[in-house]
C-alpha cells in the first residue's frame, strides 16, 4: 500500500476487527517468525488512526477535542485537518465555530458530526 493512501477495516459484529486492530497496534504481540518488537511502537501507532462507530468526545470545545493529547499545533493546521475530514463547513456554520462546546460524549452534535471531529483528530496527525 502506498504511503499516501488510507485503508479501512470493516466487517460484521464479531468478525474480529478489534482483535486485528489490537495485533496491528501491538497491544499484544502475535506469535510469528518475525520479531515485530523491533518496530518502534510510537512510530507505528502514530501512523494508525481509529474512528469508532461511536467516537469518544469530551465535554469541551470542538477545538480542544481535535487537539486532545496533541503537542502544540497551530490553528491553521486544525482548520486544514478539519477541511480534509469534511468537518470545517459544519463547524464554521455553528454559532461559536471551533469554540462550540460539544457536551458530554459530544451529545450536542449528530453522530456524523462526531465522526467528522474524530476523523479531524486523525488528519491532524498526518
Amino acid at each position: 500500500m502506498k504511503a499516501d493512501k488510507s485503508m479501512a477495516l470493516i466487517g460484521m459484529s464479531g468478525s474480529s476487527k478489534s482483535t486485528v486492530l489490537s495485533l496491528v497496534l501491538r497491544f499484544y504481540n502475535p506469535i510469528t517468525g518475525k520479531d515485530i518488537r523491533k518496530v518502534k511502537l510510537k512510530s507505528l501507532r502514530k501512523h494508525i488512526g481509529l474512528v469508532q462507530q461511536e467516537p469518544a468526545l469530551f465535554a469541551m470545545t470542538i477545538y480542544d477535542n481535535i487537539l486532545y493529547g496533541k503537542d502544540c499545533t497551530m490553528e491553521v493546521e486544525v482548520v486544514d485537518a478539519a477541511k480534509l475530514a469534511n468537518a470545517h463547513s459544519f463547524i464554521s456554520a455553528l454559532s461559536e465555530g471551533y469554540q462550540t462546546k460539544v457536551g458530554e460524549r459530544g451529545v450536542q452534535l449528530s453522530g456524523g458530526q462526531r465522526q467528522r471531529i474524530a476523523e479531524t483528530t486523525i488528519e491532524i496527525e498526518r
